[in-house]
This record gives structure tokens, sequence and C-alpha cells, in this order.
């Protein structure tokens, strides 16, 4: 277990010095699955790498032996991909990658081949110690030169163009979360809350009998419940009982208009519009309770399909629209399945969070592990997603995904008048890259809110 460990750290720790290579040298490399569901190998670089000409395949192994040799092999006689050349990195020593190369070059003579092992990763780690820093701390001093200048805009440059060609192949995932609810104007986690504390109040004579203003009931409980929004929730549902589902839709659609939209959640929208030879966007994964990519959906008529349970089953036509959470929609009636599919207090989120085999952490486990991801309104700290992130990267190291974040690192007008704190800035942000890179996630960094529009509209154009 210990080795399987080590080799998926390696791995991700070579797939970020080859980004950071590519990017230094204007190099296209895509990493699977952005090369599409029937990639053989762990990334291709369309235009060659180093001295190797294009196609290039690269294939990372932590430790070489005779059956993993073989299975290289024979995944290269199987693959319809054409290449020119092929890249094997590997963590072995430098008495085995002779043997090796000879070995592969017998079999592929028209082919050109290089094997890459210690000496060049440390070369690498050397020109990029921005990517190496957090697998060897030896190169933290360095990496806080690099980051200080380092030019986000080409970082961002290249990590759309890797969602473009998951998009292409039909490997990109959504998942959304609370900020593009916000946009279409639906009430915050807190506003949600305070909605539900006042249909507690209004729908129970005996709070009003107590104090005279509902006001200040409203605020006496503002004030007084606990930190935890999943403690007072598991308060409010108790209180509730089984008017609890229909309390939290109604506070949820309070101020909700379906004839208007947000520019994001049209962007959205046009993203899952199937192209005239294939399908769109795999699939959606929500953890809103809403309705309002369904609404915009079927404004756009594209077929759709609401997954809120293990038995729920799209058919290949249809765009399957996951909902952990749970979902509420705006009319009709809400079933029992509806009822019962809301994770909104701390007990129905300890049950998801503890249950391995849980429909909603198996979903999102293979829709991570076998695509590209984009967070989308999302702050990226709940503790289950991580998990799920960081279980998916042990997996499949190397498989890339990607959150838009605000850039929260920007220093506002009076930090900023001292002197050198841009600097500082960019090496935090570069730290906290750091920490998202070893689960497996990229971070676009936009300025604004208002920007994450753009970024969705850039992938589909």
């Amino acid at each position: 277990m210990q080795e399987k460990s080590k080799g998926a750290e390696f791995e991700s720790f070579i797939f970020n010095l080859l980004k950071a290579e590519a990017r230094k040298e204007r190099k296209t490399i895509h990493f699977a699955p952005e090369i599409g569901p029937d990639y053989g190998f762990d990334a291709i670089a369309p235009d060659g790498f180093w001295n190797l000409p294009g196609p290039c395949v690269i294939e990372i192994k932590y430790y070489i032996n005779t059956e993993i040799i073989e299975r290289i092999l024979r995944r290269t006689l199987r693959t319809n991909l054409k290449f020119s050349s092929l890249l094997l990195i590997t963590n072995s020593p430098p008495s085995r990658l002779k043997k090796l190369k000879s070995s592969l070059q017998n079999r592929f003579p028209d082919v050109e081949l290089e094997i890459y092992g210690k000496e060049k990763i440390k070369d690498l780690s050397s020109k990029h110690p921005e990517a190496a820093f957090t697998y060897d701390r030896a190169y933290l001093n360095q990496a806080v030169e690099i980051l200080e200048k380092r030019d986000f805009n080409e970082i961002t440059k290249q990590n759309l163009e890797s969602l473009k060609s998951a998009y292409l192949e039909d490997q990109l995932v959504l998942f959304v979360g609370a900020g593009v609810s916000l946009a279409s104007g639906l009430p915050s986690w807190e506003s949600l809350l305070n909605r539900l504390i006042i249909s507690l109040i209004d729908n129970n004579p005996s709070f009003k009998s107590l104090v005279d203003s509902r006001e200040h009931l409203v605020e006496l409980f503002k004030s007084e419940i606990p930190a935890s929004p999943l403690i007072t929730a598991r308060i409010l549902r108790d209180s509730l009982g089984n008017d609890f589902s229909d309390s939290v839709r109604s506070s949820l659609y309070l101020d909700f208009d379906p004839s208007k939209s947000s520019e994001i959640v049209e962007e959205i929208g046009a993203l899952c519009v199937p192209g005239r030879v294939r399908q769109g966007l795999a699939s959606v994964v929500t953890y809103n309770y809403d309705e309002i990519i369904e609404i915009e959906l079927r404004r756009r008529s594209v077929d759709f399909f609401i997954v809120v349970s293990e038995g729920d089953t799209p058919s290949k036509n249809e765009l399957p629209i996951f909902h952990p959470h749970g979902f509420l929609p705006f009319k009709g009636n809400l079933n029992l399945k509806y009822r019962k599919s809301l994770v909104l207090s701390e007990e129905a989120y300890h049950s998801q969070f503890i249950d391995p085999y849980a429909w909603p952490n198996i979903t999102q486990l293979n829709l991570l592990r076998n695509n590209v991801c984009l967070f989308v309104g999302l702050s990226m700290t709940d503790p289950n997603l991580r998990r799920l992130l960081e279980i998916s990267n042990q997996k499949r190291p190397g498989v890339r995904h990607y959150a838009i974040l605000k850039d929260h690192w920007k220093p506002n007008k009076k930090i900023g008048e001292i002197a050198g704190i841009g600097k500082v800035t960019n090496v935090l942000r570069g730290l906290e890259e750091s920490t998202f890179n070893k689960l497996g996630v990229s971070v676009i960094w936009v300025n604004d809110h208002s920007d994450v529009p753009n970024i969705i509209r850039e992938i589909r154009n």
C-alpha cells in the first residue's frame, strides 16, 4: 500500500513538472482523459516534446519491471492513436533504463523512443521549483523566487486549452455550487436558514405567545443558534418535522422568478447544448437543491435526466444532472423520493460522509476518476468533496480537474500600500495552488465572480 501511495505521488509530481515545462516551452500537452475516452497513455504532446517529434505519447511509471514493460508494449500495439515518438518517465535506477530502451527500440524500430529517469527528473525540478517544492522542500526557496513574478495569465491560458480539449472529447463534467444559484437570486445558506427560522415561528402559535414581536424572536434565534449551519438545520428539521421539505422549498424559491436567468446559468446552458457530432458535456453535478439549471435546459430544448437516487438511470441521449445533496422542484408534486433525497441537516450529511458505498460518493468518485471536472461556484472547502478528490487522485493520479475561484489574495487598498505586498501575495497564491495540485485540481483565478461566465464561454468557443 505504501509503494502504491509513493507511485501515485510520483505520477502527480511528474504531471506537474510536465505542465510547467510545456508552459515554458510553449508546447501543448494533454493528459488523460483530456485526449478522449479511448486513451491508452498518460499524456500526449501533439506537436512533440523536447527533441521528440509529434505526436509524442507519454507514459509515467514509478517503478519498472518486466510485467510493466510488456503491458506498455501491448497497449502500444492496441492503440488506434498514431504517434511518432514515445517518452517513458520512471523513478527506476539508470541500470534498468538502457536495457529497457534497447528492448523497446527493437520492438518499435520506426518510433523514436526516450526514457528519462532520476537525473532528468532532478534537472526538471531545478528548472521548475514551483512545481517541485511540494514534493521536495529543498526547492522551496527557489520556488518563492519564481512565484514572486509568475505569469498567471499564461497558466490560465494553458488550463483553458486543457478544458477545451476535454470538452471536445466529451470528457468534461461540470460540478456546480451555491455561487451559481446566488447569481440567479436564490438565497445563500445563511439566508435560507433565516427564512426557515421565520417559517418555524409563523407556523407555531406557541412561539408567538412567548414574545409579542416576531422580529425579536428571529433575532434571538439567530444570535443564539450554533455556529455550524448543519447543526442549525438539524434543529430546524427536528422542529418542523414532516413540514421540513415543504418549508425548505417555499423558503428556497420565495423570491425566485423563473422567467429571469443569470449570465452564468445561460453560459452553463449553452455548454450543455449538444453539438452536431457529439453530446456536449458528459454530465452535470450540482450540490444545489434548486431547479435553475433544469429550467434553463428546458428553455434550450436539451434532453436531461435528474438523478437523486441509485436507481435513477438516464438514457444515452439524456444529459445526467446529478443532485447528490437532493432536489426540490420549483413546481409540482414533492414526492417521497425528492423528500428523502434532501441532505441539509447534520445527521444527513454525516450518513453520506461516513458511507463509502453511498450512491452519491460512488457516483462522484467514478466521475472524478474517469473525466476532467470543472468546479464552478464552489469554495472547494467542503470536507467530503476534498476527501473524494484525495481518494480519486490516489487511484488515478494525474487526472486533472479545474476550479474557478475568486482571487482572494489580491491585497485591498490599505494593505496594497505596503511595499512588496504584491510579491508576497503571489507567493501565497502559489502555495495555495500547490495544495490543490495535490488533490489533482488546478486553479483558474478570476478577479470577480462576474468573470466566470467569460471562462465558461471561452471553453465552448
